[in-house]
This record gives structure tokens, sequence and C-alpha cells, in this order.
């Protein structure tokens, strides 16, 4: 049932896309509207944090590294992160590109950032 919503959600927004695919974190949905950035991150097991390591605009496309860690505690949640155009040195952009480093050993992309998630306003 959540998937589908998931689902549904992002064919009513235009500019969301889920996660790509072989990435092995938490899923992840990107949200770009008005120079503003929103990652949505759907921790479906215990313990998942995101934070953002940095950002930058490049090519009127925003970069966004973020590290995506498990303590193995805790239950599943959402995390919203909104960056606005302060954090992109008020630079413009019309879409938002996350990289993420998982620290959870035993998945293959787990020392370097992979592509996670995409979308355009």
């Amino acid at each position: 049932m959540s998937r589908f919503l998931l689902l549904a959600t992002c064919l009513l927004l235009p500019s969301c896309i889920s996660s790509v695919p072989g990435y092995e974190g938490p899923r992840i949905q990107v949200i770009v509207e008005n120079d503003t950035a929103t990652i949505i991150a759907n921790h479906r097991s215990s313990g998942w944090v995101l934070d953002v390591d940095r950002t930058q605009v490049e090519n009127n496309t925003a970069k966004v590294w973020v590290t995506a860690s498990t303590s193995g505690k805790g239950s599943s949640s959402t995390q919203k992160i909104f960056l606005d155009g302060d954090r992109f040195d008020n630079k413009s952009f019309a879409c938002c590109q996350v990289f993420s480093k998982v620290t959870r050993s035993g998945t293959a992309h787990r020392d370097e950032y992979v592509p996670a998630g995409l979308a355009c306003d």
C-alpha cells in the first residue's frame, strides 16, 4: 500500500523521482521547486539517519552529497530535508541530484558516494 502511495505521489508531482536503480540505502525522493530542494528519505528499517555532507550548484543542477547511517536501533520513519537558496549560495537551479554514501557494512557502496535520487523542476 505504501509503495502505491509513493508512486501515486510521484506521478502527481512532475518534479519527483524515486531512488536510482541499484542504490541500496534508504529510499530517497527528490522534489525541486523554486530553487528549493526537498529530500525525503523513507527509512523502512530501523535507525537510519541522512546527514548532508556538502552541496553545490553546477550547470543549473544542485548537487547534494549525503551520508546514510544506521545504528540498527529505532523504528521506521520518514525524514525530510529542506535545502533552500541559502544552502546553495543563492544560486538558481532547475534540477537536484543526490549522491549517497551508506555506512552500513555489507553494502556495495559503503565507502563511496553513488547516485541515489534525481529530480527537475
